[in-house]
């Protein structure tokens, strides 16, 4: 079963060769160990190959053709902003945020808060203390069960 995001890519790699995207990343990678082969020439292109190089290339590797392509895509950078369908998305829609939370443990931990909030609440006023030095709730700073006795007598 496909995503809508990578059905959303599928279209445009198929419509647009412009905005295609490298998906085989290893073979890129793998063509770039080879630069050391590549001759450039003084041309207005300066990443315009001699063929024969292309060729030496792509018979280590793979397809010609192939080479040519991911050589073409990995020259052309695509902005973020860059816009993927008629829907407003753009390509950075798409990308996940590392540094984001995820939307899954933010709903988690939101309950949990709720539910340990209500079980605290069930509890003597000394006991809830008590959990709360023990375990830092409220403070992130927890506590030894000797230095909770020693605070609260």
């Amino acid at each position: 079963m496909e995503t809508l995001a990578t059905s959303d890519i599928n279209i445009i790699d198929n419509e647009n060769s412009d905005t295609t995207m490298p998906t085989n990343i290893p073979e890129i990678e793998s063509i770039s160990d080879n630069n050391k082969d590549i001759e450039y020439l003084r041309t207005d292109d300066p990443v315009q190959l001699y063929y024969k190089d292309i060729s030496k290339i792509a018979h280590r590797l793979t397809k010609e053709d192939k080479v040519k392509r991911v050589l073409r895509i990995a020259k052309e950078p695509v902005s973020l902003e860059a816009p993927i369908s008629e829907d407003d998305n753009s390509l950075g829609d798409f990308i996940e945020d590392k540094k984001a939370e995820k939307p899954l443990d933010v709903a988690v931990y939101a309950d949990l808060k709720k539910s340990m909030s209500k079980a605290l609440n069930s509890l003597s006023p000394k006991e809830e203390r008590v959990l709360r030095m023990r375990f830092g709730l409220g403070t992130n700073e927890d506590n030894t069960l000797e230095l909770v006795g020693l605070r609260l007598y």
